[in-house]
């Protein structure tokens, strides 16, 4: 970035002596004599128009390493020696690339407002189609990260008017429309964008720590472990520093920990991360991973409630987050290892409920792997605690967990079985109307087969329960 003002273009070969020496001091690491050196010229020496420019361009190439040192902490120095130059020279050939830099400057200080105002002014002054294409790409980046993605589709259609067809510049935007994709819930059409362009233009993608990033957790799902490891080895090789990189350390020690025989350097992985990270999502997801791979083949109640302990606080220390729903299906997890081990004569025998209500309870996630994990082992789990209460005629029982227990029900035309149970369980403790809805929805998804007939059956069951003639007629 800052290509114009760090390249040192404004050099002449009439360069003065006072000029050359401030070019001296930057050019050996000495911004700050530089910059102090040029505000000193100019304020006590009466110059010519072309080395006043030549002297507040050294000044805003300082200015800008300085902040670039500084990680764009403090970007106001910067800001006001473009400022400068665009006041005294707003005419000068070089006075768009400075309101650019301007704006970009804002962009990686945070600063969005500002930046967005700053190429809407950028775009209102030069038509250059080049220029148009870099500020509606930049702003369309900029509503992305504030999430603001209808805006974001906007500019990129913007870009794309002046996108040459087939070339690098239109698959830029539409990478970042896979962006959009992806964070609006159609992953399958981020991937397949986003791998065609990697296999047309591979640096484009892996050039970019948040387009490589993105294309590594979408790979995650859909190809081979050692493939997505290479990938996930190559960006931290390139962009360790980058904010990207906890959530591509993070993914590689996931599937690091899925080989039986790479455990202790998974473990070893999420420790680091856990350390590292402490204060972030990542680092407490970190924590729990490398929590629950420790726990592996751990059953007693004396090993795992510790465990139990520390997920619960940071469930209740993490609410309405991601880190919650994690920690909360984990602890579900758990829960539901003690149940399986509570026949043991060994072990007090422990109640399904709270393995239930943390399903429940994850099942709700804005996360949909963990929505989606946690309902699958949860309606799983009730279907067990339902058939085993059914089949011990405790039917109060059964209804009463079936009725608390609704997120984890199997979804309609599922669990025929289970379903006729309940339905059953109803009738036996004089539930009827619930009891009646379920058989007819059971008998129209089955009215043609042998089930259908066993509904039916049950059906005149109850009817003659509620002495309705009519009805069994």
């Amino acid at each position: 970035m800052f290509g114009l003002l760090l390249a040192g273009s404004y050099a002449t070969a009439a360069e003065s002596d006072r000029t050359r020496g401030v070019r001296f001091f930057l050019e050996n690491g000495n911004p700050e004599q530089a910059i102090s050196t040029a505000e000193t010229i100019l304020a006590n020496t009466e110059l010519p128009p072309s080395e006043r420019m030549e002297l507040l361009a050294l000044i805003a190439r300082a200015e800008l390493i300085r902040t670039g040192y500084a990680h764009y902490q403090d970007i106001d120095p910067a800001l006001a020696a473009i400022d400068a130059i665009l006041k005294e020279f707003p005419d000068h050939p070089d006075a768009p690339e400075y309101r650019w830099q301007r704006a970009e400057l804002l962009w990686h200080a945070g600063r969005f407002k500002q930046a967005t105002g700053a190429l809407r002014e950028l775009l209102s002054l030069d038509q250059r189609p080049e220029e148009q294409m870099r500020a509606w790409l930049l702003l369309a980046r900029i509503h992305f990260h504030q999430n603001h993605l209808a805006l974001a589709r906007s500019a990129l259609l913007q870009y794309g008017l002046h996108a040459p067809e087939g070339s690098i510049e239109q698959a830029t935007g539409m990478a970042w429309m896979a962006m959009i994709d992806a964070r609006e819930t159609r992953p399958d059409t981020a991937f397949d964008t986003l791998d065609n362009i990697h296999a047309t233009y591979p640096q484009l993608i892996t050039g970019n720590a948040e387009l490589y990033a993105a294309y590594i957790r979408l790979l995650r799902d859909r190809t081979k472990h050692d493939v997505v490891l290479q990938h996930a080895d190559r960006f931290l090789k390139r962009f360790l520093t980058q904010p990207q990189a906890p959530q591509i350390r993070l993914l590689r020690a996931d599937i690091i920990a899925e080989e039986p025989a790479r455990r202790q350097e998974a473990i070893r992985e999420y420790a680091l991360l856990a350390q590292q990270q402490a204060e972030s999502t990542i680092g407490r997801q970190a924590f729990m991973r490398k929590l629950m791979l420790e726990s592996i083949g751990l059953k007693d109640r004396a090993s795992l409630l510790p465990r139990m302990t520390a997920l619960k606080r940071l469930a209740d220390n993490n609410q309405l987050s991601v880190v919650e729903d994690e920690a909360t299906l984990d602890l579900a997890r758990l829960w539901k290892r003690l149940l399986q081990n509570g026949d043991s004569e060994k072990t007090p025998a422990t109640s399904p409920e709270p393995a239930l209500i943390a399903y429940a309870h994850a099942s709700a996630s804005t996360s949909p792997a963990i929505a989606r994990q946690a309902r699958h082992e949860g309606r799983n789990l009730l279907a067990s605690q339902l058939t085993r209460l059914i089949e011990r005629r405790q039917w109060l029982d059964a209804v009463r967990m079936w009725r608390r227990f609704a997120p984890l029900r199997p979804a309609a035309r599922e669990a025929y079985e289970l379903r006729l149970g309940i339905a059953h369980a109803m009738r036996m403790v004089m539930m009827l109307q619930p009891a009646e809805t379920m058989l007819q929805q059971l008998y129209d998804e089955n009215s043609e087969t042998v089930r259908g007939q066993r509904v039916m059956n049950e059906m005149v069951k109850l009817w003659h329960d509620r002495n309705d003639e009519d009805a069994v007629e």
